[in-house]
């Protein structure tokens, strides 16, 4: 099983699917002017794409059945809001407060 961690964005992902035409799951980033409500499935048996929006205002969770060969038999996904129901990681939090993302003004458990 192939699963693509991308942050290059929706055209080019699916430009590199069709170069790369084995990968199974997408797993994108940089998707700010698009928000996949669900996973969607390129076609019938190309990979299932998933995004969990932008600027970490939520989690994504995807769940695949798989069988024996490997192949993805079922899945589903969903989006968790990520507010303050969700559990600040003090590692993570030190982390995100040093960033350079952080500094660009937003980093959402500081509430900079």
């Amino acid at each position: 099983m192939i699963i693509l961690l991308s942050h290059l964005g929706w055209e080019q992902e699916l430009a590199l699917v069709r170069s790369v035409p084995d990968v199974d799951v997408i797993i994108g980033g940089n998707y700010s002017r698009l928000r996949l409500e669900e996973a969607q499935r390129i076609g019938e048996t190309g990979p299932i794409v998933v995004n969990a929006g932008y600027l970490g205002k939520w989690l994504g969770v995807l769940e695949l059945v798989v069988d024996r060969e490997g192949r993805i038999v079922s899945f589903t996904a969903r989006r968790v809001l990520f507010d303050e129901s969700i559990p600040a990681d003090p590692v993570m939090q030190t982390w995100l407060e040093a960033s350079l993302w952080a500094e660009g003004g937003r980093c959402p458990r500081s509430g900079g």
